[in-house]
């Protein structure tokens, strides 16, 4: 998936065909033209700094992150951020979200993450072997092994 296909899917503006209607919602919520209706800005070559994609479509890939349920969700949600992530490195001088890199595995998170998904759960998965090994049953009676005692 490209920017222009994350644009054709999110963008109300962008048809299937690459085209964009130009209209915009005030704060007052009337209509407004910010473009004369054409080809998306995102499907010419080279790609070009569209406003309304900006404003409007990437904030929504950082919230579909954040509240994916499902790992559909959330697959679909990473796959519109990295769509999102391609197009800031195209077009933006600075991109508008600070990244960071996973301590474990070196890959891209936002800034005030430390771990990826993957290897968050990976810790959280450690932790609880850990904690079960600490306090399983011990035999017929069901007493706790403890190593204070």
């Amino acid at each position: 998936m490209t920017a222009l296909q994350a644009a054709k899917a999110e963008c109300p503006n962008c048809n299937s065909a690459g085209n964009c209607s130009g209209v915009g919602i005030a704060d007052d919520l009337s209509l407004y033209r910010f473009r004369q209706p054409g080809k998306c800005y995102l499907a010419e070559q080279p790609m070009k700094r569209c406003a309304y994609f900006e404003q409007c479509v990437a904030p929504a890939a950082r919230v579909r992150l954040r509240e994916a349920a499902t790992t559909e969700q959330r697959i679909s949600a990473r796959r519109f951020a990295d769509r999102v992530r391609e197009y800031e490195r195209a077009i933006l001088p600075v991109p508008t979200a600070k990244y960071a890199k996973c301590k474990s595995c070196h890959r891209q998170v936002y800034a005030p993450k430390r771990l990826c998904e993957q290897c968050a759960k990976n810790n959280v998965l450690k932790s609880k072997r850990v904690w079960w090994s600490k306090t399983r049953k011990n035999g017929a009676f069901g007493a706790l092994i403890t190593r204070d005692l």
